[in-house]
């Protein structure tokens, strides 16, 4: 619940529970819809098919990860070249600070003129200051965290059972991007995490993608490495 949706409507599938003979039998349906409703264990399995199958291989692992460290690199470039142009700024506007400042000292400005200017030059400061704190910030656990959490994609069913409920669909929502619609087998989305996108054309049984936004928007995801991978 809360992330199937229906292929009809394109509104979310509720869960819903049945008593059989002997056991409850589970199953997702759409409130809205005449025959959308899919036995629940049904749905969990094709999941986890279609999960097995999108896992990377783990030499695209390794071009990925060399391919963060180019771009890791070049972003460490552009944050000392920002960081260099911040600091001129903001030594400038400290100056404007003090010299208005000395200025309303001296009596060479009336009190409304340096009750003008001082919050406009107090305020600006501050916004260099958080850019700069911002700018500042240590890479090194980002460096870290691609480093650990990159080779775990080769087993996205094992981080799938790992979770709980609202980590399940957080990680589902992080692959299709698109939302997932059930369809009689397997599902819809209408647009895949380009990063899984080769291995998708191996399961077009279980999964179709299409429809949905181009990759080419989405720039924080490594749609291939220049290796070609």
């Amino acid at each position: 619940r809360g992330f199937l949706l229906c292929q009809s409507c394109g509104g979310l599938h509720t869960g819903g529970k049945s008593k059989g003979r002997s056991a409850y039998y589970y199953y997702y349906r759409c409130k809205k819809c005449n025959g959308e409703n899919y036995s629940a264990n049904k749905v969990h399995n094709e999941i986890c098919e279609i999960l097995k199958h999108l896992s990377l291989d783990k030499s695209y692992i390794e071009a990925l990860k060399i391919e963060s460290e180019i771009q890791l690199e070049v972003n460490l470039k552009d944050r000392n070249q920002k960081l260099q142009k911040i600091n001129l700024e903001y030594t400038a506007i400290s100056e404007k600070i003090n010299a208005l400042e000395e200025k309303y000292i001296t009596n060479k400005i009336e009190q409304s003129t340096y009750e003008k200017w001082f919050p406009i030059f107090s305020k600006d400061l501050n916004g260099k200051t958080m850019e700069l704190d911002e700018l500042k910030k240590d890479d090194s656990k980002t460096r870290e965290l691609y480093n650990t959490a990159l080779p775990y994609l080769t087993d996205l069913h094992w981080i799938y059972n790992q979770a709980n409920i609202e980590g399940k669909q957080t990680f589902l929502k992080g692959i299709f991007l698109g939302g997932f619609a059930k369809e009689k087998v397997g599902g819809r989305t209408g647009l895949l995490n380009p990063i899984f996108h080769p291995n998708s054309l191996k399961i077009g049984a279980l999964l179709r993608t299409g429809g949905g936004e181009s990759s080419s928007n989405l720039a924080t995801f490594p749609v291939c490495t220049r290796r070609g991978t």
